[in-house]
């Protein structure tokens, strides 16, 4: 029998290591959890592929350090996620602190890689 969906147990494992790579700062981590045509969009920007999301990532931490993230919601159908998080970050150049609320919609392959991964993002 072939599985069209990863199991809920994958997708949900897939977003806590996202979260995980993000307040590591891992570009690789986080590039990885994508399929090869995966993309990644925010207000303002989109990157196809793991190659253009890991520097994507790289450039934000230019800037950014410190991030913590809390996982609140996750609502997993199938192949299909909604998840909601608040975030905040550092700024290095004068440290202050920046806060947001995200819900986030990701798509994944049968094999729990991310094709898409969408944030509608709240600045707090």
């Amino acid at each position: 029998m072939t599985h069209t969906a990863p199991s809920n147990e994958a997708v949900q494992s897939a977003i806590h290591q996202a979260a995980q790579a993000w307040q590591q700062a891992s570009a690789d981590d986080f590039a990885n959890l994508f399929a090869a045509s995966g993309v990644l969009i925010v207000p303002g920007s989109r990157w196809i592929g793991p190659t253009a999301i890991r520097q994507a990532f790289n450039d934000f931490f230019a800037t950014k350090t410190d991030v913590l993230i809390e996982v609140r919601q996750m609502v997993i159908q199938g192949q299909h996620a909604m998840v909601e998080w608040g975030w905040s970050d550092r700024s290095r150049e004068t440290g202050a602190r920046s806060h947001a609320e995200d819900a986030i919609a990701i798509d994944f392959d049968p094999a729990g890689k991310i094709l898409r991964w969408r944030e509608y993002i709240d600045a707090a």
